[in-house]
């Protein structure tokens, strides 16, 4: 389970960081990621949870409320990296609609 687990968090990071580089491809896919696992180990200590499988087991609504999070620290580190100020709410905005995809499945 803990493999699954971490399989998928990988999965959900390589597709953000997709979004990321589609929308702003002067940014390296690694550092986007690594943003990423930033803005998660972030959200996870903000949240009160040891890792991501704690999460997992949580209700959808619970996984909601967390990803806005681990997305808002995820964003000021990838401006900090240099995503230009101007397309934070369009990486945002598609970054909550693909959330919406894992969410369902």
């Amino acid at each position: 389970m803990k493999v699954a687990g971490m399989n998928r968090q990988e999965q959900k990071i390589d597709t953000m960081s997709d979004i990321v580089i589609s929308i702003h491809p002067e940014m390296s896919k690694l550092s986007v990621k690594g943003a990423f696992r930033l803005g998660l180990n972030n959200a996870l200590k903000v949240a009160g949870y040891d890792n991501w499988k704690e999460l997992a087991a949580k209700p959808a609504a619970e996984r909601k409320r967390f990803f806005s999070g681990l997305l808002e620290a995820s964003l000021d580190h990838l401006v900090k990296m240099g995503l230009p100020e101007a397309l934070r709410q369009k990486v945002h905005g598609e970054l909550q609609r693909e959330n919406e995809k894992f969410l369902r499945g």
